[in-house]
């Protein structure tokens, strides 16, 4: 698959497809990439494959690194459901210096705390921001994120996911604090509730 055979190409989503290459098309019009139950052999160079995305949803892949600078990059989505196998095994060189709005899901109650920091660190810049209640519970627990520094700064949005059981959401301080403490005038960040997915809901 090269991008010479669609010059004009801007939105591609590929599902249920075992990925061996992207970079060699170098898709320069794609601006919004959707891989869906994908497997991906290797690193995935999201620069080096997409000079010029905008949007970026990475949905139950498993890949073993994704190489996450995209400096055009406005908004990222990053879903992982699957309770038996890890996704994505780790995140390298993220840098999104444009990014506006993320959209972060889990549903694996134990992810490696430097890969899911290093994360957090790498969508620093995001002014919404959207996360499901497994991760705050996993940021929490053991004193994760006593010593931790906030990086976000520019947050104006934060939506919180529960389950269809949950009436209300106590957020611990060191979640709070982790989390708006970096960002001026805090008090004015919109926080709310939504719901997870019906597959990601939570045990």
């Amino acid at each position: 698959m090269r991008q010479e055979e669609w010059p004009s190409l801007e939105t591609l989503e590929l599902t249920f497809l075992y990925v061996s290459r992207l970079s060699a098309g170098r898709f320069h019009s794609v601006t919004t990439l959707r891989l869906v139950d994908c497997c991906y052999k290797g690193r995935f160079n999201v620069l080096r494959s997409f000079p010029n995305l905008v949007r970026l949803s990475l949905i139950d892949v498993v890949c073993g690194e994704v190489r996450l600078s995209a400096p055009k990059l406005e908004f990222f989505s990053y879903r992982d459901s699957c309770q038996y196998t890890q996704g994505i095994h780790d995140f390298s060189r993220i840098r999104l210096p444009s990014l506006k709005r993320a959209e972060l899901y889990l549903s694996r109650k134990y992810l490696p705390n430097d890969v899911f920091l290093k994360l957090l660190h790498g969508i620093r810049n995001v002014e919404f921001l959207e996360l499901s209640t497994i991760q705050l519970r996993a940021m929490n627990r053991a004193g994760l994120l006593k010593n931790q520094t906030s990086y976000f700064h520019k947050l104006k949005s934060l939506k919180l996911l529960v389950n269809y059981g949950l009436r209300s959401l106590s957020v611990p301080a060191a979640v709070k604090s982790y989390l708006l403490s970096g960002t001026p005038n805090s008090q004015n960040v919109h926080i709310s509730l939504g719901f997870l997915p019906s597959d990601m809901e939570e045990d």
